[in-house]
């Protein structure tokens, strides 16, 4: 009895100290250039290159390219329909406004943030929403 316990204890151990490790191997850190402006959970981003990175505990990072914008939300992870996924980002837009919806650093899992509430009184505002997705990769 005193031997399994042991063992037990002795694996959640190994777990905790392991579980970090396995979560910095998926998180990535990309360069991109967006051609448009956009918003990130209401924050308004201008057309430019950013250093994006996602990680497994669901925080996401944009900076842009001269330091000028850094900004960190949270995230829920997603998974791809397909193995193989580039490094990018994942836009919906409604008319002529731009939302970052997920990140894909190229890891096997990748980064959904919550609709904003820019983005949700975007939608109220537009008579036929259709959201249409934009990929943007890396560079």
């Amino acid at each position: 009895m005193k031997t399994s316990i042991r063992f037990t204890l002795a694996m959640l151990g190994l777990v905790a100290l392991l579980m970090p490790m396995h979560l910095a191997a998926q998180s990535g850190t990309f360069r991109i250039t967006v051609p448009f402006d956009f918003a990130a959970d209401s924050q308004p981003f201008a057309a430019g290159v950013y250093y994006v990175s996602s990680s497994g505990d669901g925080v996401v990072h944009i900076s842009s390219a001269g330091g000028e914008v850094n900004r960190a939300m949270l995230a829920y992870p997603v998974y791809p329909k397909s193995s193989g996924v580039r490094a990018g980002l994942v836009f919906r837009r409604y008319g002529d406004h731009y939302f970052l919806s997920r990140i894909w650093s190229g890891a096997d899992v990748g980064s959904e943030l919550p609709r904003s509430r820019g983005e949700r009184e975007t939608l109220a505002k537009i008579e036929r929403a259709e959201p249409i997705t934009v990929l943007a990769s890396g560079q």
